[in-house]
């Protein structure tokens, strides 16, 4: 009888034991979560994930973008050669080669200030524009009767009446860097064209109706500048018409600012920009050609929201908590070192397969915490006093 009574009491020790750590797994992998959400939104944790970013960016290196989107670039050189502003003269003169190579479209991310007046020139300009189905950029004001935004283009009439549409040609950064595809976070926003205006020349010059990314899908860069296909304006100059047709017919044309290599941010005139890919800032001009590619490919990186996030943090928590709860002291270690490096692993692989931007620092700051709270309850399972208090809760006074 007695044996029986030791057998069935080792029994509820074990099953209350069981029960005590299956609600300190929970607890604390709830607590955790929130805490590894806290940090993820702070200063601090955007600042590893962007460091993070750009390491899987340096790490799977530059790759193709789609040959059909091709930017034609104002560089330093073709700049210090004609002096700045550029002389209407020059725009016209690269228009009209432009249009006689038989684009698909051109989107002009270019400001003409209206202060250079040259009416012949803008007359050719215009011609030009009007031969192709043509963008103009331009930024969003505020109108007087608070009736909305409008774009505001800073050039001559003859220009805006010249091209199909006049664009925002704005970029949507978090903490100073462009990193996000879309244009507008509102969730009253509807359609692609809507979240990314530019995206319409894709649809009515390309033919391509893309899918609409959400509020936390990524700019998929493909390199360093100069990734992808270009020409520079001096090229285009020098290049015959037979020559420059080869290369730019049936092409989406991104006409802007362009170097490479490119200067410092402090020397770009505002057209600089920081990017996730690396520390060198890349040309507007040259960031609104990879959204267009990344739209035309579908190929934009795949962000995670908040609720997914969170669940993640708290299932990771909770099996990692009962993983490591239930291994033995020495083989803590190994679960740990295992487990970060599976994360590590398992993030960069989605990232470079299926265009997934999975989160890792908070999963491996979960993941170290929940191994050092799990040795320490470990240790705590196997101490005198934890058995004692068991006794005490099951009624077995001590001998």
């Amino acid at each position: 009888m007695r044996a029986y009574e030791k057998t069935e009491r080792r029994y509820e020790r074990r099953q209350l034991k069981r029960r005590l750590i299956g609600y300190g797994v929970i607890v604390i992998s709830a607590v955790f979560a929130i805490l590894g959400l806290t940090i993820w939104a702070s200063p601090v944790g955007r600042g590893v994930e962007l460091h993070l970013l750009r390491t899987f960016f340096q790490l799977r290196g530059p790759v193709s973008p789609p040959d059909n989107i091709v930017v034609v670039a104002i560089d330093d050189q073709f700049l210090d050669r004609f002096g700045r502003p550029l002389p209407r003269s020059v725009f016209a003169e690269l228009f009209e080669k432009l249009a006689a190579a038989e684009p698909r479209g051109l989107v002009v991310d270019f400001s003409f200030p209206p202060d250079a007046v040259d009416p012949v020139a803008n007359e050719r300009m215009a011609a030009a524009l009007s031969r192709i189905p043509s963008v103009i950029g331009g930024g969003l004001m505020r109108s007087p009767d608070s009736s909305g935004d409008q774009i505001s283009i800073g050039t001559e009439p003859v220009l805006k009446t010249a091209v199909k549409w006049q664009l925002p040609m704005r970029l949507r950064d978090s903490g100073g860097v462009i990193k996000l595809i879309t244009l507008d976070p509102s969730p009253q926003v509807f359609g692609v064209v809507n979240s990314i205006p530019l995206s319409r020349s894709l649809i009515e010059f390309m033919g391509i109706t893309p899918a609409k990314p959400s509020i936390f899908d990524l700019v998929n860069y493909y390199g360093p500048s100069g990734t992808l296909t270009r020409i520079t304006a001096q090229e285009v100059l020098d290049s015959s018409q037979v020559s420059l047709s080869e290369k730019l017919k049936n092409k989406l044309l991104i006409f802007g600012r362009q170097s490479v290599p490119q200067p410092s941010a402090a020397e770009g005139d505002g057209e600089l920009f920081q990017t996730p890919y690396s520390e060198q800032p890349l040309y507007g001009a040259e960031i609104h050609a990879t959204i267009l590619a990344n739209l035309m490919e579908s190929r934009w990186l795949n962000g995670m929201s908040p609720a997914v996030q969170a669940a993640l943090f708290y299932l990771g928590g909770l099996l990692g908590g009962a993983v490591l709860l239930g291994s033995r002291r020495w083989q803590n270690s190994v679960w740990l070192f295992s487990g970060l490096m599976l994360m590590v692993i398992g993030s960069y692989a989605v990232f470079t397969v299926k265009n997934v931007w999975a989160p890792v620092f908070p999963f491996l700051l979960l993941y170290a915490t929940c191994v050092m709270i799990g040795a320490s309850l470990f240790r705590l399972v196997l101490s005198a006093r934890f058995n004692r208090l068991v006794d005490q809760r099951l009624g077995i006074t001590p001998r």
